[in-house]
């Protein structure tokens, strides 16, 4: 079977070789297989025999992957190669042929030279590709916000009227800051004439058409994206032809199902604020907020961040909920209200799946190994009255390794479709179980997914720009105070000048505010041990170790362990749950009890290695009961809370 699209990876079944001159039948755009001209810097597929390397496969065996023995050869010049096999190779027309009106193309295979094959160029030559990429068989049309996290073969739903559709192709055309042929852009790069689209006839706004930017696109340089709107005049029920026009020259028809109503909301929560205020989020695919119902009554929900193409092609709503409140919901789903004697707390942290070049790459696909959704499932089982999430959402920072069916197909970057994969598809069953209590992460700093943390989980109103300090944020949840601080930036193990200054001002700012009754939350632990080294030395000169009276417990993430810290002195125990879903981080093998954390001796510690998430109760008699449990909710270990000191029966 052809394959379309660009088949990455594949193995190698040798059975025979032999001598053979390969032999080029025809030169065709890769999306349409349509004879024609061919545009600079897209991907163009050579069909003929003998093309693999002189390696005869048998039926039904696998296609051989040694592109070193196959060259393409485009004027003479080496051009980059995608995909081989004895019948079919896609290669990228090399950005500097724009402009010549016809290419000679041979290719040597195994050290013999084919024919040679002129291929007419043009400024354009569009064609849409289908889903899945390898299937000639494949529907073309495709929702960009539910495209699935899993693997190359994405899935698409109908899209609806007034919400934004991406679908690639190839072959648009010239664009601003071309990246060298073979690369992918590191950067955008928008197309110099943005083609016309009309869906069902009916002019569809393009929204953005260029190269596939890095993370969001799974695919390879030539490979261009389109986002349009689906304009509201277009006809629902049916499958509509989506049409598309590049410098004059029209891509092949596709068809795009279109479905009535309005799209549901990708996500809806509530979430606590500073000084009581509770808030109402939600994030859409389309142009405008959802409605909320506050005791029956009906508002739109404000926008909070629109969509910013391509790379976050959603709005960011919200709204804010008056104290007292009775009853709340979204688009009929009802979002749990937060309790006035709080006594069920379930505690969550370091959920993303770890892609970190050079060698750090978590198994995302794997369940098993990255069991973030069963997190998800029996943490909402747990019945909470409140969900903290410790921080550190997003992991998938690099793209995955060739090869690695661990984390094959997973998008990268920084952009709504790493957020949706490493957060919000995964967390869908817990969302609306409790208020949530969200913490900011070192992977949410200005320089890594900074901008999707304030576009939806940042309790503050939304900035003009990514703020590397916020301030600490004062949270009443029911009796108990939270001061939820924004330790993100500041290093674990060195004593930096500019953050210990930043933040000895946040601390002050939490003497002024902390009551008798009150948690500190933050990402960072205030006192750990991390690879047999004390930290955080940066927060703990800030703070000078030195906390309010009335803070009674820290409450941290970041180390990939359930961890406890009591001490000898009259201090705060440390509780660090980190467990969720990334890498577990090695256990220490200095021992804890008696390590000098912040200038005093640990009395009593725990240090657990698994995944799971923790429960914090209230206890008969006072204090609290907090639970390390595994994956499936069963309990580890049992810890009790009694003022300023914790003790674990493990």
């Amino acid at each position: 079977m052809r394959a379309t699209g660009l088949l990455l990876w594949f193995t190698v079944e040798v059975l025979t070789l032999r001598a053979a001159t390969p032999s080029l039948t025809a030169v065709v755009n890769s999306a349409t297989f349509a004879p024609g001209s061919i545009a600079a810097g897209s991907i163009a597929t050579i069909f003929g025999s003998d093309l693999a390397g002189g390696v005869a496969l048998a039926t039904g065996s696998t296609l051989p992957t040694d592109l070193g023995r196959v060259n393409v050869y485009v004027d003479g010049v080496a051009a980059p190669v995608w995909y081989v096999s004895p019948g079919q190779i896609n290669f990228q027309m090399p950005w500097d042929t724009v402009g010549r009106a016809q290419v000679s193309v041979v290719i040597i295979s195994n050290g013999v030279v084919s024919n040679e094959v002129f291929t007419p160029l043009a400024d354009s030559a569009p064609g849409i590709y289908g889903l899945p990429l390898l299937s000639a068989t494949a529907q073309p049309a495709i929702v960009g916000e539910t495209i699935s996290t899993g693997g190359l073969d994405r899935k698409a739903r109908p899209a609806y009227r007034g919400e934004y559709v991406t679908f690639y192709a190839t072959g648009l055309g010239p664009v601003d800051n071309p990246p060298a042929s073979g690369s992918a852009p590191d950067v955008i790069a928008r197309v110099k004439t943005a083609p016309t689209v009309t869906i069902g006839g009916v002019d569809a706004p393009v929204a953005f058409a260029g190269l596939a930017p890095p993370g969001p696109n799974p695919y390879l340089p030539g490979v261009y994206e389109v986002i349009v709107l689906v304009p509201d005049k277009a006809s629902s029920g049916g499958a509509l032809p989506v049409e598309l026009t590049a410098a004059g020259k029209q891509a092949n028809t596709v068809m795009l199902p279109i479905n009535e109503g309005r799209p549901p909301s990708l996500a809806k929560w509530l979430e606590l604020g500073d000084s009581g205020v509770v808030i109402a989020r939600a994030v859409t695919s389309e142009t405008t907020c959802p409605d909320i119902v506050v005791e029956g009554k009906t508002q739109t929900m404000m926008s909070r961040a629109a969509a910013a193409l391509p790379l976050f092609p959603v709005l960011s709503c919200e709204a804010q909920v008056p104290a007292g409140t009775a009853s709340v919901s979204i688009e009929q789903q009802s979002l749990t209200l937060p309790v006035d004697n709080l006594q069920r707390i379930t505690v969550i942290g370091d959920t993303g799946c770890r892609m970190e070049a050079p060698a750090n790459f978590q198994s995302c696909n794997d369940p098993a190994l990255w069991p973030v959704a069963r997190v998800s499932d029996n943490a909402a089982a747990t019945q909470p009255q409140l969900l903290i999430h410790n921080g550190d959402f997003h992991y998938r920072r690099d793209i995955c390794p060739p090869g690695n069916a661990g984390c094959a197909g997973s998008p990268w970057g920084f952009n709504w479709d790493t957020w949706r994969a490493d957060f919000f598809e995964p967390f869908q069953s817990s969302f609306t179980a409790a208020p949530w209590v969200f913490v900011r992460g070192n992977h949410e700093t200005c320089d890594l997914a900074g901008e999707g943390w304030f576009r939806f989980l940042d309790p503050r109103p939304m900035p003009a720009s990514c703020q590397a300090y916020t301030d600490p944020v004062n949270i009443q949840a029911g009796q108990l105070q939270l001061i939820n601080l924004d330790a993100s930036f500041t290093d674990d193990t060195n004593i930096v000048p500019d953050q210990v200054t930043a933040y000895a001002a946040q601390f002050n700012m939490i003497r002024q505010i902390a009551g008798s009754n009150a948690w500190l939350i933050l990402h960072r632990p205030l006192w750990g041990v991390r690879s047999n080294l004390n930290s955080n030395l940066g927060l703990q000169q800030a703070s000078q170790n030195n906390l309010p009276p009335g803070i009674q417990l820290v409450l941290s993430g970041h180390t990939h362990l359930f961890q406890t810290y009591s001490f000898a002195i009259d201090r705060p125990s440390q509780i660090v749950i980190g467990n969720s879903g990334d890498t577990l981080t090695a256990q220490a093998t200095i021992p804890l009890v008696g390590a000098i954390l912040g200038d005093a001796p640990v009395s009593r510690a725990t240090s657990l290695s698994h995944f799971g998430f923790t429960t914090i109760t209230t206890a008969v008699g006072g204090g609290w009961t907090a639970v390390d449990r595994d994956v499936n909710g069963a309990a580890v270990t049992t810890c009790m809370i009694q003022g300023t000191r914790v003790a674990c029966d493990k």
